[in-house]
């Protein structure tokens, strides 16, 4: 009788072990799955504000253009000029960034295809080329410039 006792409270002593490291696997694993997912959303973060940057960059870059072409003031052009001068590092780390993220690889393979960094490059260029004599400045060779043959702007149309 004292034998049997003993032999049913050792099975459920034993049951009772695995139960807990079969617990304690159980958290390890979910701790290492969740350190593994912070870091992504760690890293989604990051991703998105330099997306923000480069965003802000571009916009400022336009608006220097913009100023440049309107008022023929080269003032506008050191906003322009600074944020031209950043927009390719930006670009370097959102690429580091993603390097992990095929789908997010691809995009940018297809952000930074020769058409559309030449595109990119033609109108960073524009402000500082120089005009051709005769087409004027301020705001009626601004519109001139800008204007395509469906009343819509295009910045890389020459």
């Amino acid at each position: 009788m004292l034998a049997t006792l003993q032999r049913r409270l050792l099975l459920i002593l034993t049951i009772g072990l695995f139960l807990t490291l079969g617990v304690v696997a159980y958290t390890c694993r979910a701790a290492l799955g969740y350190d593994r997912l912070n870091d992504q959303v760690q890293t989604t973060h990051e991703v998105k504000e330099e997306l923000s940057a480069v965003l802000r960059l571009v916009v400022d870059a336009e608006t220097g253009q913009r100023g440049y072409l309107i008022t023929d003031d080269p003032v506008y052009l050191e906003p322009y000029q600074e944020a031209t001068s950043q927009i390719d590092a930006r670009l370097a780390r959102l690429d580091s960034l993603t390097k992990n993220s095929a789908p997010q690889q691809q995009r940018m393979r297809e952000a930074s295809t020769d058409r559309t960094r030449g595109a990119y490059r033609s109108a960073a260029n524009y402000p500082t080329r120089q005009r051709r004599p005769g087409h004027g400045s301020g705001p009626a060779y601004a519109f001139r410039r800008w204007q395509t043959a469906d009343g819509r702007a295009s910045p890389y149309r020459s």
